[in-house]
């Protein structure tokens, strides 16, 4: 997860042209350090070679990738179509149908034969998951990528550990400590750094000498 905002940097500058900045350059270094300071990451028990991790750290990577293709090509998409249509025709009908359902259905064919068997919490949690996460969040973001770069955008996605160590302690009651803390706000930091600074109106000179906005 450390890695998608990277990613995507990456296929924001190869699919887009957008350059990183000396503002961008000091939000991701920030952004970085606060993740990790927030995630209480183990070092000593990291293993990104071993055969026994390989193939998963491998997927992850893949993953990624494409997680960071899509957010970036997506921008491109949105000069022709809307957020709604782009979130519609390519990540419910190519993601979830083409993709996940046949995975779905070969990996666990059991789970459909339960369907029938669904408490209405359970049907709940679904409603929640899909209006919530992969229609209102996924159109939010969308909206956010037609007015910023997408580079910008990306760095957003090292506010979610931030907001989840908000939620684990509002919802399950978990222990905040001073490195979370400080951590969030070096991932907040970052976050503002990007899109208010560098996003603020550049005041250049008029050919009278008074300042014009551009």
């Amino acid at each position: 997860s450390l890695g998608l905002p990277i990613f995507t940097a990456i296929m924001a500058y190869l699919l887009l042209g957008e350059l990183m900045t000396p503002v961008r350059w000091a939000s991701f270094a920030l952004a970085l350090a606060g993740v990790v300071e927030c995630s209480g990451i183990r070092w000593g028990q990291v293993n990104l070679s071993s055969s026994k991790y390989l193939l998963g750290n491998l997927l992850l990577f893949l993953a990624m990738n494409a997680s960071a293709f899509y957010n970036t090509y997506s921008k491109r998409l949105m000069r022709v179509y809307s957020p709604l249509e782009v979130l519609f025709r390519s990540y419910c009908v190519v993601v979830v149908v083409v993709v996940m359902l046949p995975i779905a259905m070969f990996s666990e064919p059991r789970t459909f034969a339960e369907i029938p068997h669904f408490t209405p919490v359970v049907w709940l949690c679904f409603f929640i998951l899909a209006f919530f996460q992969y229609f209102l969040a996924m159109i939010a973001f969308l909206s956010v990528l037609t007015r910023l770069e997408a580079m910008q955008v990306g760095l957003s996605n090292y506010l979610i550990p931030f907001f989840g160590l908000i939620t684990a302690f509002v919802v399950l009651h978990e222990h905040l400590t001073i490195s979370m803390i400080l951590g969030g706000s070096l991932v907040l930091a970052s976050t503002l750094l990007v899109t208010i600074y560098e996003g603020r109106p550049v005041k250049r000179p008029a050919l009278g000498g008074s300042p014009v906005q551009k």
